[in-house]
């Protein structure tokens, strides 16, 4: 009896992870308010990007360490998400960009984030969607292969109109997602 109720209340508590409860309560009039709810050790919103029906909140967590997550948006106040609620719709991974494309579920949404190393400062970034993109400078790294330094950068934002043939432009370099 004793073992059914240990395992009842792990299934129970796993399935609470899953399923913020506190959506059903408490309504967070800011991504800030949600950001000091989630995380009360004081991370820095250092940008939130709108569209439709959610949000992206790109968080510095430390000195050029930065981290994005997604809210809901309902009748002007945000709902916590879960790895449920969002899907990475394609990527473009290779030695100098990380990029990725995530749809919030049941929704128009969609978004870019990732990162860009390059040898130059980003002079233009654009796409196929006429979409806002933007972008931080996070740091330098040298290369121990050869002399070269690169900058890295975080790019995001809201992608409008998303389509299947969606592609990044940055100092005239082509990136295509497939």
């Amino acid at each position: 009896m004793y073992f059914l109720i240990i395992v009842s209340a792990l299934c129970f508590s796993t399935v609470l992870e899953f399923l913020p409860i506190e959506n059903l309560f408490i309504d967070f009039r800011s991504p800030q308010q949600v950001i000091n709810y989630l995380y009360p050790s004081s991370e820095r919103i250092a940008d939130v990007v709108y569209d439709e029906k959610s949000c992206m909140v790109i968080l510095e967590k430390s000195k050029n360490n930065y981290i994005n997550t997604y809210f809901g948006t309902d009748n002007n106040s945000y709902k916590i998400t879960t790895v449920f609620d969002y899907s990475t719709e394609s990527q473009y991974d290779d030695r100098y960009v990380n990029l990725s494309i995530t749809h919030i579920n049941n929704s128009s949404d969609y978004y870019l984030c990732g990162t860009y190393y390059f040898g130059e400062d980003i002079q233009t970034i654009k796409d196929t969607s006429d979409s806002d993109i933007k972008f931080i400078p996070i740091g330098v790294i040298n290369s121990k292969q050869s002399s070269k330094v690169y900058k890295s950068y975080l790019i995001y934002g809201t992608i409008n109109s998303y389509t299947k043939n969606y592609s990044l432009e940055i100092n005239n370099q082509t990136i295509v997602f497939n």
